[in-house]
């Protein structure tokens, strides 16, 4: 049993690594290692007090009606914005103002590793959490699920965090405009992300074959604009040292 729980956290680390591997390729000046590997760890460690400060406030909306209202608080205001703000908080304080933070994409690639140091956590809850997989003889359901999550989860916490960290850089070449475009990216990247998660829970509250492929109409949909951004970014050159 516990063998068949670590091959399991092994399984849900490969996602990570390899979308980590795909971006930091993206990068004109290869960051050091050990900041990357730091800002990882932290937002792996944030999963947990973001998921409990998630229960606390979704108790305290459970007696509300199951409404339009309802799901915008659930999905936007809670998970969304929680989840989005921790994981930049990671970038902010871990290395925001460090002097090797030395070009725009450099904000990007950060936040992108925040965000799959939090999707890698949720990888690994996802599998030690069900009992029934881990008692699952069949090892292909849980690459099956690890796949689903590459292209899901995993690439959401990419795309959320990726967009707040484009919208960062931009923010220093418009000083007067600085804090509107801020709120524009973290706006877009919480709707984006409560839009995912409102998508899935429909799956499984209609049970449909249909709306299962949402999520992933989701993120294939933003992936293309996204990377070609990603581009713009990589050509801009830095206008002073980003602090």
């Amino acid at each position: 049993m516990i063998d068949k729980v670590i091959l399991y956290i092994l399984i849900a680390i490969i996602p990570g690594l390899i979308w980590l591997f795909i971006f930091l390729r993206r990068d004109n000046l290869e960051e050091p290692k050990l900041e990357i590997t730091k800002v990882f760890y932290l937002s792996m460690m944030l999963v947990i007090p973001a998921g409990l400060i998630e229960m606390n406030l979704l108790e305290k909306i459970s007696s509300l009606e199951i409404n339009n209202l309802y799901y915008f608080l659930k999905f936007v205001v809670i998970v969304g914005l929680i989840e989005e703000i921790m994981k930049y908080l990671v970038v902010r304080y871990a290395v925001l103002k460090r002097s090797f933070l030395d070009e725009p994409i450099d904000i990007v690639i950060y936040m992108i590793v925040s965000g799959l140091g939090f999707a890698t956590a949720e990888n690994i809850l996802t599998f030690i959490a069900d009992p029934n997989l881990i008692a699952d003889p069949q090892i292909s359901n849980g690459v099956k699920i690890a796949m689903v999550r590459f292209f899901g989860a995993n690439l959401l916490h990419i795309l959320c965090s990726g967009i707040i960290g484009i919208f960062i850089a931009l923010s220093f070449y418009q000083i007067k405009k600085r804090y509107l475009i801020l709120v524009l990216g973290f706006t877009l990247s919480i709707i984006i992300h409560g839009v995912f998660n409102f998508s899935i829970e429909l799956f499984i509250i209609n049970n449909d074959e249909q709306i299962a492929m949402a999520p992933f109409v989701i993120t294939s949909t933003i992936l293309i604009p996204f990377i070609l951004a990603i581009g713009k970014i990589r050509k801009m050159k830095s206008v002073c040292k980003i602090n």
